[in-house]
């Protein structure tokens, strides 16, 4: 064998060599990407399933507390923005699409999505109520009753024990 002849044959069987490395490489790395990224799927997952439980948990009797709130503050934001945009063009005379475009999508998306969490509010408030007045069931249990009236200490003493 001539020597162009051998480096041409060993320089193919590294490059051949290199290849299956790269490829065996790329294949670990991607089984090691695969379960890390299952691994941040599955926490992803728990994450959720602990955060609904703690809305079901809390908000359960009274979704307007919670959708109302989120909708409050992006009506409220999405006003605000608004208000200053068309300070903006009535006492500046700034074009305000050229100049705030994005700002005044912003202001718009906000206040519809905040008007449609009240409502998504409203329509839960509803429909728990529906629900728990269907099933002859409480909303809210009380704990203890408490009486805030003044009875005459005569009374009480006749009773045998006074009530709360």
């Amino acid at each position: 064998m001539d020597v162009k002849e051998e480096i041409a044959c060993h320089c193919e069987s590294d490059g051949m060599l290199i290849l299956i490395v790269v490829l065996a490489l790329s294949l670990v790395a991607g089984i090691l990407l695969a379960l890390i990224g299952a691994y941040v799927v599955i926490l992803a997952i728990v994450f959720f399933d602990l955060i609904m439980v703690k809305f079901l948990l809390d908000y359960s009797t009274r979704p307007l507390q919670f959708f109302g709130l989120l909708g409050l503050a992006g009506t409220g934001a999405g006003f605000v923005i608004g208000a200053f945009l068309v300070a903006q063009k009535l006492l500046f005379n700034i074009d305000v699409i050229a100049a705030h475009g994005p700002l005044l999508l912003l202001a718009t998306v906000l206040f519809l999505s905040g008007i449609q969490f009240i409502s998504m509010g409203l329509l839960g408030e509803i429909s728990s109520r529906t629900y728990y007045e269907s099933q002859n069931k409480p909303i809210y249990a009380l704990r203890e009753v408490k009486s805030h009236r003044k009875e005459d200490p005569a009374e009480a003493r006749s009773s045998g024990s006074p009530e709360r």
